[in-house]
């Protein structure tokens, strides 16, 4: 080692630490000589952060998807519920065009709305050729009444 030197003014201790300080930073120089500096780093982020952006453009944002899955869900769930609605038409021989009108919320329910149209749409029997339709009694006599005088015309 070399021999200890009394410093005995700011000059030389100034110079003394000046030399020690250049030293330590060629040390830390060497030692981190491979890293990169902010400076770099940030300029590097940059350039993935616009590479990222570019490369995902075409997507659309969370907030879209969520909002088509909302308008997906919502046809899904009318599609499901028009299909119930025609089966349950169908079963009951209803027409198609009233499938369309019934409502309920779930199959209970559309069932229940499907039978009060039932009896509006129930077929009778056909009537004879040339058998009138009745109604009610007034109606009867008065096509009963009629066919007399048809009848009484002939000389029957």
């Amino acid at each position: 080692m070399s021999e200890f030197k009394e410093i005995k003014t700011q000059e030389e201790f100034e110079a003394r630490m000046k030399e020690r300080l250049e030293q330590k930073e060629r040390s830390v120089s060497k030692k981190y000589e491979g890293y990169k500096s902010p400076e770099e780093l940030a300029q590097i982020e940059e350039e993935y952060k616009t590479k990222a952006s570019k490369q995902f453009e075409g997507y659309k944002s969370p907030d879209e998807v969520e909002a088509l899955k909302k308008e997906y869900e919502g046809k899904i769930a009318k599609y499901e519920s028009d299909s119930v609605k025609t089966r349950i038409a169908s079963e009951l021989g209803l027409p198609s065009s009233i499938a369309s009108r019934l409502k309920g919320a779930n199959e209970d329910e559309i069932r229940k709305d499907a039978e009060t149209f039932v009896g509006f749409f129930q077929k009778e029997p056909p009537l004879a050729t040339g058998e009138p339709t009745v109604v009610n009694d007034e109606q009867a006599k008065d096509i009963a009444y009629k066919n007399l005088v048809k009848n009484l015309d002939k000389g029957e």
